[in-house]
């Protein structure tokens, strides 16, 4: 009788944890996708057609490209978070970095030769941002 304890118990404390795992990723998840939809909302949207328009000197045709280019961007990776609910966190970075390198393709398609030139100098200070911020989380830990 105790060994049927034994194993009802276990059972009971594997369930337990197998849930507490399954809300950990759902939760998990669930931020993930709330920070995605904060950082790809519609107000982004404007807020970088703004930046793009003033640092690369867009034209009003360009401007207007860009921002159709913008939009599709962002309802592609809104569907892709809306579309796959059980995702991993990993399969929509991948995906949503998939995306973001396709639309890139065509603003830059867009450009001339001297905005490409602000472009990979901008894409330059972003990634030594993100260099710095690395490094100080290190030193923070």
């Amino acid at each position: 009788m105790s060994f049927i304890r034994t194993c009802a118990a276990v059972a009971l404390v594997v369930g337990a944890a197998n849930c507490v795992f399954a809300q950990q990723a759902s939760s998990r998840a669930a931020d993930l996708r709330n920070r995605l939809q904060h950082i790809h909302g519609t107000h982004s949207i404007d807020d970088e057609l703004d930046r793009l328009t003033t640092t690369l000197q867009l034209s009003p045709q360009q401007r207007t490209q860009v921002e159709v280019l913008l939009r599709r961007h962002h309802d592609a990776i809104q569907a892709l978070i809306d579309g796959n609910p059980n995702a991993s966190d990993e399969l929509l970075r991948e995906r949503i970095h998939s995306i973001s390198d396709d639309t890139h393709r065509e603003i830059s398609a867009l450009l001339t030769s001297q905005q490409r030139v602000l472009v990979q100098q901008m894409q330059a200070q972003m990634r030594e941002a993100g260099r710095s911020r690395y490094i100080d989380s290190l030193h923070n830990h």
